[in-house]
């Protein structure tokens, strides 16, 4: 079932496996034993809604990994569910777990903001160094801004398009400032870059059409989107996955 653990080579890698085994989880351990990888995301919510998209795209093989084939952490959230925020972080936790699967590949999706990484994207398929891809926009959930799954989701809540009528009419009010535009427009391009869309914009939609949707449910609102709604990008990160962990 397990492959054949790798014999430490010296005093140093003795003392970082040793190491390991106070930080790591017993099932981090276990799961990237016959994993194809490990996938760092600053949230749970993103890796909820690159599914989302994933089944929107119809495309199992991303989503057989986000499901079942990558070990998912989280690089902001505290141990033992993510790998924290202050000290761990991906890149320490990725390393201890080469010490039990050093085949491990790994990738790390930052937020658009992220200050304190600014390395280039960098896609391999390999082990050798840690993956890392940003997003062009703030975050993923900018991607979530599009007014006709925004429609159908606050129908969907709300019980039909009669019962949402008045609160898609406030929707629409809400996207005013974005009608007839896209991101060849310099404005819309920096907005999408420097405004933190999970705190600001969406929960003033929701609260709009007298919604109370947590940060945790965004997640449907992808999964509204058609095939053909979907940003490029996401598109192209959802290859870009693919191709990092050799699938």
């Amino acid at each position: 079932m397990y492959g054949v653990p790798r014999l430490v080579t010296n005093d140093l890698e003795r003392a970082q496996l040793s190491n390991s085994f106070g930080v790591l989880l017993h099932s981090d351990i276990l799961e990237a034993e016959g994993a194809k990888g490990v996938l760092y995301t600053e949230d749970f919510t993103d890796i909820d809604i690159l599914e989302a998209f994933a089944r929107v795209l119809k495309d199992e093989v991303v989503l057989r990994l986000l499901t079942r084939e990558v070990l998912t952490k989280s690089s902001k959230a505290p141990l033992p569910d993510g790998v924290g925020d202050k000290g761990l972080g991906p890149q320490k936790h990725w390393d201890m777990l080469k010490l039990v699967q050093p085949n491990l590949p790994a990738l790390e999706i930052l937020d658009g903001d992220n200050e304190k990484n600014k390395a280039p994207d960098s896609i391999t398929g390999n082990a050798e160094s840690i993956q890392r891809l940003r997003w062009r926009r703030y975050e993923i959930e900018s991607y979530l801004v599009d007014e006709a799954p925004l429609k159908r989701f606050v129908e969907k809540r709300l019980g039909g398009v009669e019962a949402a009528a008045t609160a898609v009419d406030e929707l629409h009010a809400k996207l005013k400032f974005l009608e007839g535009k896209d991101e060849t427009d310099p404005l819309v391009k920096r907005y999408f870059e420097s405004e933190p869309i999970s705190k600001t914009l969406l929960p003033d939609l929701m609260i709009a059409a007298g919604l109370d949707v947590p940060k945790r449910e965004f997640y449907e609102i992808a999964a509204q989107f058609l095939p053909e709604e979907v940003h490029p990008e996401i598109v192209e990160r959802i290859a870009q996955i693919k191709q990092a962990f050799g699938v």
